[in-house]
């Protein structure tokens, strides 16, 4: 229709219709129906334009509306139209905007629109192809671009055809990439788009494909020249889908950013823009015009929106370690090696990054990424680091700074810490942050420089070094990675190469001077750079000066000439700002303090003069200054010496002095400062009498702390009697002093008196004791007022408290929070008193919520502090009043807990604000590590407290037990984290000895008066609460299990029950068990006479306590040795219960000599055979021991239990438990002793009976099999019993079928059942013809095809193995056709079928299998349409499921189904896209695929790893035993080569060698199998066919030339055979030699080829090239010798491979050269890996122990091991453990002979044993680990001698194995228990060969051990 010729051109194909008609509404059925017609071209062009036009109405979406689609407008195009441009064009146009309405508008028509892209894709790829060609035009270009585009967003397997389809090779890259004017005609951004939609969907398999074909760096290039919108649509894009995309490797990112693409993105920072690319003048005018009209404006938004995603795409690309192309170097740059080269080459070539802004925020980023970059960037900072006065060098410097800042070593040293020496580490630290390069630059005189900028910037600088290098260097100290005196030589460097103390100084000195006049003369400071004022150069001086002294203490030497605080007042003489002068002050005082702490101290007159200053400070409006005043305080006050013991008084002083008005603050200094002169001369004369000298001169704390403890050991001592302890010292001096000042003052002030009442009355709070502050108070009580006297002494005397009032005023916090402690009914809590919210104070063992401290009334952390002390005050003196009450309790309880919540948030907040920070600071000072620590040390290391604890109280002692109610609380606060556990271990002691103590008082009475005792609450959660060590433990058990038995036993009216000791010992048993901790022999033996005892009581519930001991036995079997046989027996006596079984269990599996006991009571005791939950297990375990039981007992157990197990065979829901729990030994019974006819009679009842239950448990399975099974033995039932039995578990199997969620494990073990029975000896007799025509068989079949081809349900694919079991067995003959047909073709039909053959789930195997029974068993069901099914399933590997598919494949052809259609065989993805097996089949069939896209499909590596590992024994149709699905199979490829060689095909043969084919065809050449060589050989002729018809001379000379060597060789062989085999070192020579050949860059190009051109006939005789390659003369030496080694390694695989080694004396050469000083280490571990080769072949093993004294060799080799020879250690372990596996499986000869010669299991051992010493403190990889202990095991086993056990040595060898292991895997606790107690009541272990190699690792670990013992100590402890 569309054959009528246009009279218009090609060229005007797309000329619009006339402007002059009228435009109409589009009509979707007009248009359909004029494309039908002679003016279709027209239509489809009104079509298009109205498309284009982004009108609002959507004709696209009107036509698929009416009924169009994308395949109707492919279908104008006829044939013979294909090239037509005419015709073309305008339909692909309006094909586009179809495809993109069908994406965005009308997604109901997306499978058709697909098929039509898949259609269009089938037939018109060449005119896709002619319009993209070179000699196509840019708009046909721009045209199929866009359609592409838009069929590649349609669908991911539309893009991956095109992908496969469409060819668009490197010339047409170029072409596409090119920027053309004008720019809308151009076709890069076109085909960026194109590009782009490929990665637009995220579709993994697409973007792996597209990024490995490499399209991605032809486009990066040149981006600087394209509109912002192109730019930021490709860096997003590839950024989101590509970069951000986990599954594409980072190898491959590698390769696609190499350093052209990252030296093109990082150009996007200088953007120009498309109207700069070549601007003509017509252009250069317009960009002038438009700078002239302002639109330069849009220019720049545009730049910035480019430099703005380029920024953000680079951070991602070079400083991610999870998603860019950057590594972590272990070594952080000391290794030599570059783990970051391409980041190195990218830094090298950037220029000054540091002058733009982003460049250096990247940088920045990429070195704190790769500190191991860190040296290259300075080295090129350096050139510009020469002063100079300008904007550049300002930021090159503060560039620097910010690097060094940026250095955390948290990030960049810790995780690798552990591998570094401490050279390494030291040259870590000083490179990042004290780089030589700087120290070079400030000793060339930057720090004294005339001007100041450059002193200035210059002094920043190496403050901010300073700070980082101390930053690194106490992280060290915690990390303890550095020795300390090599610490202090790294320090003593350092300090050489700093700037001295007199450079430092001179900084100070020219403040003080006049500006020089040579300043102004040359190098005028730029305008731009502004100079520092005076205040912040003062501050950076005096930061060093400090961070100096904190850095290097002893070095700082300032001389006394020097007045900081005088000079400064003439720096700062000219500033305003009162807060900056006080910054400076508030320094300068830290500063003199921290250098000479003697001119502070109180006898000095500076003492004085800082405290005043320091007061004026604290004054300061600026919190930060006032905070930083406070510490500086603190610390000059405590170094007075007054507050020794006694530092947190310093908190009371400080917090007073602030409440203190501004306007008196001066006469308080003056009264502070004169008391403290006073009292620091002698403190002894300011105690007022000697009473109160007394008291002072007390013990301390401590010592009243274990003074109380002696008291509460005292035995005699009763609960009541425990004296309260007097106070020890908790004031200092400095409260006397200051009254006895104040009161010798004429007049003293009233706010000074009310600032010692503030003081008072916070002392007072603080104080244990009031005795001494009460003498006081007294003593000057005229500057006391009365109300603070009264206060004191209502709290002193037996009075009712009060709570405080007037003495701070009731609005105080003080006051209110004890006006709520104290006043019964007040119920303000203390949040709300704070300023917070109500907040529910949480139990103790939930942690805190977050809590809003914005509107807290104070958080001055002292403040809250003093508050708790208040609070703690109150709690304490209501306990001694006697007035601590319920209620009193819970308020203060709540307090202190609500305390200490504010408390833990500010202490979270110290990072967040600066002055929390400060305040923490401060208590820093004081050697506390955070406020709440101070809190709970205070409250724990209160006396009272911890004299009214009374964890064993009696009733009458109500305060006692409330404040122990309390302190319990706290601990259990106080145990949610366990640091603070650690911190207050010794606070927490006190505590927990006194419970002990009550604890053992407890016990020692009931030893001594026979007193019972009644069950004690909270005991045991006491003891679970303070975490007793086992020493306590051991110690409190020893006294536990001495006491009478009746005490252990709680008894009632109704019941008994074991009491608190009973329970305690059932804790301790699990503290035990928890802490791996084994208790003393005697202890265990008391235990089992206690429990024996226990276990006679009638009535007593001991299960937990006999569940403890099981636990106990379990994990310390060497104690059963104590258990008892009157224990067995007591257990026999209990009535019938779990724990009593378990027990039993136990120590019958361990003791078996109590067996005999135990079958001896069964015989005698006719009620003992009847507690069947008790002897059932215990006879499971006489019967995994093997001790026969006579027949006569068995008959007797089963007679009186017969009726339960007919009955639970009837009726499975009535089953007992211990039926159910019991199985094995159930099943053993019933096939002992029931009857032939009872079997057959419960056979038929089931029969009959039906199955109705809704569910089966796993035990009925067991009973009825086993019936079925007892009574198919009987010949009288023909096979009847064990169809039923077949029929009974279909029906079960489809029942749990039809639930919602079956229950998998159920199903696989109804599935191994059906299994079992079919594959047994008497499944023959099952009748298939009735299982067949039973309805339950379709429905059985269609449940497992259903659920299991389902990817959720089964997913091991049982379902689907046992219907291939059943129907490799029931189908029998040519009658079952029919329905093997319908179950193949149920099979296909699954919508599940093709996701599960196209994938690689493990049902694919199962899946395969049961196609392939089906195939086997009728013939006809096999069709041609499955073959490219098969084929998109198959990779061409020696896999499981390849393996399969391929027998499928040759099952079809040799039933006749032809083939032909699939030549010559894509495979794989490339398959499933060529056949489009997910849609129709049919459609692609027809066009034939090329030989080259076979061809691309090898695997470069995987071709490598087939010739490395290649399978000799696989034939053409025998089937092989290897399975590695990363080699290919030969039985596949090498027919497939045959054909794509044809004669008459077309081939390039070039292609076929650099594809790898022709390597892969010489690798079978030394196939043992006659077929595959010969088919090798077919291969190889007919590619010497088709390389003589090549043109290219070089090429075919080169090629024949190959092929002429390799004839010619095999024609000399003397081996006269047709196919004569060749060795496989040969072929692995030649096959790595064809590959090399087609690389013209490798390395070892040359010689190879050479080689090739001097030899007109290989030597079949000898190993290639050996003595060249391995004594190569080259530059390259290592590696020729490494690539000829190599060859060796992998060729080694047949004694025809040794015996060619031996004519070329390889061994001897190997084995010599090892010991030179010319091999290294990577040559010593490829020689390893040539004798591991040699040693897994029988022959060369023999011959080289016995002929080349390869032992003695391996002796020598490995006693020369160092700890950094780890790879040649590696190597050697896999030689010995190749070589013992290798004589595990030789001949009985060949063992005896070097069993007789040599000895070779006692050198073996030998050798390993020496091998794993050498490893010293390395950790052993687990496969090397694995094999050590296998190999050692090995040899312990098949020689079990005491001979050769003894070669293992204990403390030098098998000690050192076993911490080997532990250090490998963790924890071998086991292992460590057998060598310390011994192995003879250990449990057996049998070995998971499909378990972990830890698991295997640890198993034989475990062997080796027991198998010692039992050899050399009779199984006992060898210490």
């Amino acid at each position: 229709m569309l054959s009528k010729k246009r009279k218009r051109s090609d060229e005007n194909h797309s000329e619009d219709a006339p402007t002059s008609k009228k435009s109409q509404l589009f009509s979707g059925r007009d248009f359909r129906k004029r494309i039908q017609e002679d003016d279709a071209v027209s239509a489809i062009k009104e079509f298009v334009k109205i498309c284009k036009s982004g009108d609002t109405q959507n004709a696209a979406l009107e036509y698929l509306e009416a009924g169009g689609g994308a395949l109707e407008l492919l279908g104008l195009l006829q044939s013979d139209q294909k090239k037509n441009m005419a015709i073309v064009v305008p339909v692909f146009s309006a094909l586009q905007f179809v495809i993109m309405c069908t994406i965005t508008d009308a997604q109901k028509y997306r499978p058709s629109t697909e098929e039509a892209c898949k259609h269009l894709l089938n037939y018109y790829l060449p005119t896709v192809h002619d319009m993209l060609s070179l000699n196509s035009t840019a708009k046909h270009r721009q045209i199929v671009l866009k359609l592409l585009a838009a069929m590649v967003t349609l669908s991911t397997r539309v893009a991956q055809m095109i992908l496969s389809h469409v060819k668009i090779g490197p010339t047409l890259w170029s072409i596409f990439t090119k920027h053309t004017k004008p720019i809308n005609k151009s076709v890069r951004t076109t085909y960026i788009h194109f590009l782009m939609a490929f990665l637009f969907d995220g579709c993994v398999p697409v973007i792996r494909t597209f990024h490995n074909i490499g399209y991605l760096s032809c486009i990066l290039h040149g981006l600087v020249y394209d509109s912002a919108e192109t730019v930021h649509l490709v860096l997003t894009t590839l950024q989101n889908n590509l970069l951000m995309n986990v599954a594409i490797s980072k190898t491959s990112k590698l390769h696609t950013f190499s350093n052209p693409v990252v030296k093109s993105l990082l150009s996007l920072y200088n953007w120009k823009g498309p109207s700069k690319w070549k601007p003509t003048l017509k252009e250069q005018e317009e960009n002038r015009t438009m700078i002239e009209s302002g639109l330069e404006e849009l220019h720049q938004e545009h730049e910035e929106i480019v430099v703005d995603t380029v920024h953000e795409f680079l951070q991602i690309l070079c400083a991610s370690h999870k998603y860019g192309i950057i590594f972590h170097d272990k070594s952080i740059g000391t290794s030599g090696k570059k783990h970051n080269e391409l980041m190195q080459k990218v830094l090298d070539d950037l220029e000054k990054p540091w002058e733009n802004d982003k460049t250096s925020e990247l940088v920045l980023k990429i070195v704190t990424a790769c500190p191991d970059l860190t040296k290259c960037v300075l080295s090129s900072v350096e050139p510009f680091l020469e002063p100079r006065v300008s904007v550049k060098w300002m930021k090159t410097i503060k560039f620097v700074k910010q690097l060094i800042k940026n250095m955390d070593p948290e990030q960049c040293l810790k995780p690798y810490v552990a591998e570094l020496t401490t050279h390494q580490i030291t040259n870590i630290v000083q490179t990042l942050t004290t780089p030589p390069i700087i120290l070079r630059a400030f000793a060339s005189g930057m720090l004294q420089h005339k001007h100041l900028v450059i002193r200035h910037e210059s002094l920043c600088l190496l403050l901010a070094m300073l700070q980082q290098f101390n930053c690194f260097m106490i992280a060290i100290k915690e990390w303890k990675a550095i020795d300390p005196v090599a610490l202090k030589s790294f320090n003593q460097s350092i300090i050489k190469q700093l700037p001295s103390t007199e450079v430092m100084l001179s900084l100070w000195k020219k403040l003080l001077s006049p500006p020089e006049e040579t300043e102004n003369d040359d190098l005028e400071p730029s305008p731009l750079v502004e100079e520092p004022s005076p205040s912040s150069h003062v501050l950076a001086i005096i930061d060093s000066l400090l961070i100096y002294n904190k850095c290097f203490p002893q070095v700082l030497d300032i001389p006394s000439s020097i007045n900081f605080l005088a000079d400064i007042e003439q720096i700062l003489i000219n500033e305003d700002d009162l807060e900056v002068i006080a910054v400076v002050q508030e320094r300068i005082l830290k500063l003199m303090i921290s250098l000479d702490t003697f001119a502070f101290t109180p006898d000095k007159g500076m003492f004085g003069d800082a405290i005043s200053r320091l007061s004026q400070l604290m004054e300061c409006h600026s919190a930060t200054i006032s905070l930083r005043a406070r510490n500086i305080l603190c610390t000059l006050l405590i170094n007075t010496g007054i507050f020794e013991g006694i530092l947190n008084e310093v908190f009371v002083w400080l917090h007073c002095f602030l409440t203190v008005p501004s306007e008196h603050k001066k006469s308080v200094v003056n009264l502070l400062v004169k008391s403290i002169v006073k009292v620091s001369e002698n403190p002894a004369k300011r105690l007022a009498g000697e009473d109160t000298k007394n008291v002072l001169e007390s013990s301390r704390v401590e010592d009243i702390f274990n003074e109380l403890l002696e008291d509460m050991e005292d035995e005699h001592i009763e609960d009541n009697d425990t004296p309260i302890p007097v106070s020890g010292v908790t004031l200092s001096p400095l409260l006397p002093g200051v009254l006895e000042t104040a009161a010798a003052g004429e007049n003293t002030a009233e706010e000074v008196k009310c600032f010692l009442c503030y003081v008072i009355i916070h002392l007072f709070h603080s104080q244990p004791s009031q005795n001494v502050l009460t003498h006081l108070i007294q003593k000057w009580s005229n500057l006391v007022p009365p109300s603070i006297v009264n206060y004191i002494n209502e709290w002193s005397s037996d009075d009712v408290p009060k709570p405080l009032k007037k003495q701070l005023g009731s609005h105080s916090l003080e006051s209110k929070v004890s006006k709520t402690l104290l006043t019964e009914g007040e119920n303000n809590s203390v949040y709300e008193i704070l300023g917070l919210n109500k907040h529910d104070v949480g139990k103790p063992s939930e942690e805190s919520k977050d809590l809003d401290l914005e509107n807290l009334k104070t958080k001055d952390p002292i403040h809250i502090l003093l508050l708790y002390k208040l609070c703690v005050h109150h709690l304490v003196q209501l306990t001694l009043h006697g007035e601590f009450t319920q209620e009193l309790r819970d308020k203060c309880k709540n307090a202190l807990f609500s305390i200490l919540q504010i408390i833990s948030e500010l202490d979270k907040k110290q990072q967040d604000d600066m002055n929390i920070s400060l305040s923490n600071e401060f208590f820093q000072i004081i050697n506390e590590k955070h406020l709440r620590l101070i809190c709970l040390k205070y409250t724990l290391s209160h006396p009272v407290l911890l004299q009214k604890f009374t964890p064993m109280g009696r009733k009458k002692q109500v305060m006692e037990r409330l404040l122990t109610e309390l302190i319990l609380d706290l601990v259990k606060l106080i145990s949610i984290s366990k640091n603070d556990v650690q911190d207050l271990f010794i606070f927490l002691n006190p505590f927990k000895q006194k419970l002990i103590n009550c604890i053992l008082k407890r016990l020692k009475k009931c030893q001594k008066s026979k007193m019972s005792l009644t069950n004690e609450e909270g005991i045991v959660s006491m003891i679970e609460l303070f975490e007793l060590d086992f020493c306590d433990i051991s110690k409190l058990m020893d006294f536990i299990v001495k006491i009478p038995n009746e005490d252990l036993i709680c008894k009632t009216v109704d019941s008994q029950s074991l009491s608190v000791w009973g329970n305690l010992l059932n804790h301790f048993l699990h503290r035990c068990i928890n802490m791996h901790k084994p208790l003393k022999p005697e202890i265990v033996s008391s235990i089992v006479n206690q429990l024996t005892l226990l276990a006679k009581q009638e009535k007593l519930d001991i299960t937990s306590l006999e569940d403890s001991f099981c636990q106990y036995l379990e994990c310390f079997p060497h104690h059963i040795k104590h258990v008892t046989l009157k224990l067995m027996i007591a257990l026999l006596h209990q009535e019938e219960n779990a724990s009593s079984a378990r027990l039993g269990m136990l120590i019958l599996s361990r003791k078996t000599l109590f067996i005999h006991d135990f079958i001896s009571k069964l015989r005698q005791n006719s009620s003992l055979r009847q507690k069947a939950a008790l002897i059932f297990p215990l006879l499971s375990t006489v019967l995994t021991s093997n001790i026969p039981v006579e027949q006569a007992l068995l008959n007797k157990i089963y007679n009186q239990h017969e009726v339960q197990i007919h009955k639970s065979i009837l009726k499975p829901s009535k089953a007992p438990a211990w039926l159910k729990e019991n199985m094995t030994y159930v099943s053993y019974l019933v096939d002992k002793c029931m009857g032939a006819e009872t079997c057959h009679k419960l056979c038929e009842d089931l029969k009959s009976k039906g199955f109705n239950l809704a569910k089966y448990e796993d035990f009925y399975l067991d009973l009825i099999t086993c019936v079925f099974m007892k009574s198919s033995t009987n010949q009288n039932t023909d096979g009847d019993h064990i169809t039923n039995l077949a029929t009974i578990l279909i029906e079960m199997l489809v029942n749990l079928s039809k639930e919602d969620e079956p229950d998998e494990k159920h199903m696989e073990t109804l599935c191994h059942k059906l299994q079992n029975i079919v594959v047994s000896n008497v499944g023959k007799n099952i009748k298939w013809t009735e299982v067949r025509n039973n309805a339950l068989w379709p429905k059985y079949i269609k449940i497992s095809l259903k659920c299991g081809l389902q990817p959720a349900v089964d997913t091991d694919g049982i379902l689907l193995e046992t219907l291939t079991k059943l129907c490799c067995n029931y189908c029998q003959s040519n009658q079952d056709n029919e329905q093997i047909n319908q179950i193949f073709q149920w099979t296909l039909s699954h919508s599940e079928f093709l996701n599960i053959m196209l994938g690689s789930s493990k049902k694919k195997h199962n899946l395969l299998e049961l196609l392939l029974v089906l195939a086997e068993k009728n013939s006809s069901v096999m069709l041609s349409t499955h073959i490219p099914v098969l084929l998109s399933s198959y990779n061409a590997t020696m896999g499981t499921a390849d393996k399969l598919v391929l027998k499928l494949l040759q099952l079809y052809e040799s039933k006749g189904v032809s083939l032909h259609e699939c030549r010559p065989y894509l495979w794989g993805e490339a398959a499933v896209s060529h056949y489009s097996v997910r849609t129709d089949i049919g459609m692609s069939l027809w066009r034939q695929p090329y030989a080259s896209q076979v061809l691309e499909l090898l695997n470069k590596d995987q071709v490598l790893q087939t010739i490395s590992k290649y399978p000799l024994s696989r034939g053409l149709q025998s089937s092989s035993t290897i399975c590695d699905d990363g080699i290919y199979d030969p039985a596949f490829y090498l027919p497939l080569f045959s054909h794509l060689l044809a004669p008459e095909s077309v081939i390039q043969a070039p292609k076929f060698v650099v594809s790898g084919g022709f390597a892969l065809t010489i690798a079978a050449l030394a196939s043992t199998c006659a077929d595959v060589r010969a088919a090798a050989y077919l291969v190889i002729a007919r590619l010497y066919f088709h390389s003589e018809a090549i043109r290219s001379e070089k090429g075919r000379m080169l090629g024949l030339q190959f092929l002429d060597a390799i004839r010619n060789g095999i024609s000399s062989l003397k081996n006269k055979s047709e196919n004569p085999q060749l060795p496989s070192i040969i072929t692995s020579f030649l096959a790595r030699t064809s590959l090399i050949l087609t690389e013209t860059n490798h390395t070892m190009y040359i010689s190879l080829q050479n080689f090739i051109i001097a030899k007109s006939s290989l030597d079949m005789n000898t190993v290639p090239e050996f003595f060249t390659f391995f004594h190569s003369s080259e530059v390259e030496y290592r590696v020729y010798r490494r690539w000829i080694l190599q060859i060796l390694c992998d060729g080694l695989r047949s004694e025809m491979d040794f015996q060619l080694s031996e004519r070329c004396v390889v061994f001897k050469l190997l084995l010599g050269f090892y010991s030179s000083a010319l091999c290294d280490a990577d040559t010593k571990s490829q020689i390893m890996s040539v004798l591991e080769s040699a040693v897994k072949i029988q022959t060369p093993t023999e011959l080289l122990v016995t002929k080349n004294g390869l032992i003695s060799w391996l002796y020598q080799a490995i006693s020369v091991l160092g700890p950094n020879d780890i790879e040649v250690m590696h190597s050697a372990i896999n030689v010995i453990h190749s070589m013992w596996d290798t004589f595990c499986v030789s001949s009985e000869t060949c063992r005896k002979k070097l069993i007789n010669s040599v000895h070779l299991p006692q050198h073996i051992l030998q050798l390993t044993t020496k091998l794993l010493t050498r490893y010293g403190m390395n950790k052993l990889p687990v496969p090397e680990l694995k094999k050590v202990l296998e190999t050692i095991n090995g040899v312990i086993t098949f020689e079990n001698t005491k001979a050769i056990c003894s070669v293992i040595n204990l403390n030098e060898d098998l000690n050192f194995i076993v911490s080997s292991a532990k250090k490998t895997l963790g924890s071998v606790l086991d292992c460590e228990d057998l060598l310390l107690y011994g192995c003879e009541f250990a449990k057996t272990i049998e070995e998971n060969k499909s378990g972990t190699e830890s698991d295997q690792a640890i198993f034989h670990l475990r062997s080796i051990i027991v198998k010692w013992l039992h050899k050399m100590h009779n199984g006992q402890s060898p210490q």
